[in-house]
């Protein structure tokens, strides 16, 4: 099959899962080196510059995974953690991303923001995770 043939086979679920993968790990990554060193956009080809973007943040992409499964409490659905924790690193990257620029700030106020966001969803969903062990335990839905 042709690249168009492949585009007109993918069904909407499909081609929105794709576009979140890559706003959850490629754009914020590839924004972060374009922002704090964007020599490296021009001295790397794109192999290296894909490897660098997703380094930066499949880690935290992984964090977003398990902070999903406890956000979603045992969903049937298999890709269902998968899904939210790209909405909670998109979240991340980007709030964070948005919040260096404008504020004019360095790489380690950046990794800081990531990791203050971060432990915020953590304590947010460990907050519904026990409401919801206690709406069970009483008998509440």
């Amino acid at each position: 099959m042709t690249l168009v043939g492949d585009l007109k086979a993918l069904r909407g679920k499909d081609a929105l899962f794709s576009i979140g993968g890559f706003l959850a790990t490629m754009a914020p990554g590839f924004l972060t080196v374009f922002y704090f060193r964007p020599d490296l956009i021009a001295s790397y080809d794109a192999f290296k510059l894909v490897l660098l973007s997703l380094s930066l943040t499949v880690p935290v992409l992984a964090v977003n995974i398990v902070l999903g499964a406890m956000w979603l409490g045992g969903d049937k659905e298999v890709l269902m953690p998968f899904v939210a924790a790209l909405g909670f690193s998109s979240l991340a990257f980007f709030a964070s991303l948005a919040v260096v620029i404008l504020a004019g700030l360095e790489w380690r106020a950046y990794v800081g923001l990531i990791c203050a966001g971060e432990l915020t969803m953590l304590l947010f969903v460990r907050r519904r995770a026990n409401t919801r062990k206690a709406q069970i335990k009483n008998g509440d839905s």
